[in-house]
């Protein structure tokens, strides 16, 4: 009996071993596949992750390749935009505006209170100036339509100012030598004066020939003329119409003129449209201008006044030189009374170069001028109307003389062409005579003399 307990209890132990070791064989196993398994993972997670770093690689190098390729266009784009800016940014620039006296009506007050400014001031307020132009800084820009110019106000060269970025109608067509009209803002811009960009540039249109001209003297065909056709003259006048030598500036020119080689010798016109005292008053009594080119040599004839261009000694008007100064005398009629009302010209005519003389009568302002040579000489008030008195007829009237005046009294005796002359002229010359239907402006002028000494130089 207890042998059979023993062997049952053997094969027990037999079976157990046995299905212990079956049980170490799968957990073996189940290790091996939870390893494998691991391994596995780890290889799919080093492969993702590879594969994932190399995606992320590829993707920030793409990513980086298109963002540089951006960045190159918006680095392009922003070049032309901060052009664009630029223009915007320069026009609308912030500076201190400053409040220095100033005139703006006189260029030069406008000019000295620019050069006043300190780097990064304005002056308050628009300004507008008149100047020719010396230098295009700046070519014109069809994309933005402006251009930069300098210009020198009055000719004055020692104190220039930029138009900077100018923009008109004529900004694409100015070029040195024009005068133009600038209107804007003025800023010193780190030390240049300069006007403000967005400023106005406006080319002056050249002028051949002022308005309100009723009596133009000249020459053609060696004949002494009046293209207006107020005045006419006698045949006889044209003895001594003829291309002579004269002098601008010291240099010598030849041109047409009238010439007076003795004491005596004048160019007697007749005004067609008057006929009577009051066809003169018409004529004359109101605002209007007489202009006259001529060289005179006050040093011969022994006659210290002598006669320009003249209508009558009584009364009406003359252009004449008292020992060399040129002036303008009116007869009028003050409070009932006969009267004279003269301006003197400052300064004596050249001896030897042309002398331009505008005389003005403005019965508006109650004030006679004279400018010499395109500049106010001087200036007189008077009271009273142009009038004219015995003993003029209404046949002398009629005449107006260049190199001479009539002499109502008749007390010279020196007979010409059937009238009786005093102021005579010697050693004279009349290159040019107008009369004007106004009282010409400073500017007209100016004008005057520089159309008729360019009428000389560049014929």
């Amino acid at each position: 009996m207890k042998k059979i307990l023993a062997f049952l209890l053997v094969a027990i132990m037999v079976v157990a071993l046995v299905a212990c070791g079956g049980d170490k064989k799968d957990t073996t196993t189940a290790k091996d596949a939870t390893e494998t398994t691991a391994t596995e993972n780890q290889t799919t997670a080093e492969t993702t992750t590879a594969t994932e770093n190399q995606t992320t690689a590829e993707t920030t190098t793409a990513t980086e390749k298109q963002t540089t390729e951006e960045t190159t266009t918006v680095e392009t784009t922003t070049t032309e935009e901060v052009t664009t800016t630029e223009e915007t940014t320069t026009v609308a620039e912030t500076t201190t505006a400053v409040v220095i006296e100033v005139d703006p009506t006189d260029p030069a007050s406008v000019i000295a209170a620019a050069y006043q400014l300190e780097a990064g001031e304005t002056l308050a307020g628009a300004y507008t100036l008149q100047g020719i132009v010396t230098k295009i800084g700046t070519a014109y820009n069809p994309q933005y339509g402006n251009v930069t110019v300098t210009i020198a106000v009055g000719g004055d060269e020692s104190k220039l100012i930029d138009a900077y970025r100018a923009q008109g109608e004529d900004a694409q067509a100015v070029k040195v030598g024009d005068e133009v009209i600038v209107s804007g803002k003025i800023k010193n811009y780190k030390g240049t004066v300069e006007f403000d960009a967005g400023c106005s540039i406006e080319i002056v249109p050249t002028v051949t020939e002022l308005e309100g001209i009723i009596c133009d003297v000249g020459y053609s065909g060696g004949k002494i003329v009046d293209s207006k056709g107020l005045l006419t003259f006698p045949a006889s006048a044209n003895e001594y119409v003829d291309n002579y030598s004269v002098y601008v500036d010291d240099a010598k020119y030849k041109v047409p003129a009238f010439v007076v080689f003795e004491v005596g010798t004048a160019a007697i016109g007749t005004f067609e449209s008057v006929k009577t005292t009051a066809d003169y008053l018409n004529l004359f009594n109101k605002d209007f201008s007489v202009e006259v080119y001529y060289f005179n040599n006050n040093t011969s004839g022994g006659d210290s006044v002598q006669a320009v261009f003249c209508s009558t000694e009584f009364g009406g008007w003359g252009i004449a030189e008292n020992a060399g100064k040129p002036y303008f005398i009116i007869g009028l009629n003050s409070g009932g009374k006969n009267t004279y009302a003269s301006v003197y010209a400052l300064n004596t005519s050249s001896n030897k170069n042309l002398t331009h003389v505008v005389a003005t009568f403005s019965k508006t302002e109650g004030v006679m001028r004279i400018y010499v040579n395109g500049v106010l000489d001087a200036e007189t008030k008077f009271d009273g109307t142009l009038d004219v008195m015995p003993p003029n007829t209404d046949n002398t009237l009629k005449t107006m003389i260049i190199g001479a005046d009539i002499d109502g009294n008749k007390d010279l005796k020196h007979e010409h062409n059937g009238e009786f002359l005093e102021f005579r002229t010697a050693e004279f010359q009349l290159i040019d005579a107008k009369i004007y239907d106004h009282a010409l402006t400073a500017p007209e002028a100016k004008m005057a003399f520089e159309l008729d000494q360019a009428a000389v130089v560049n014929p």
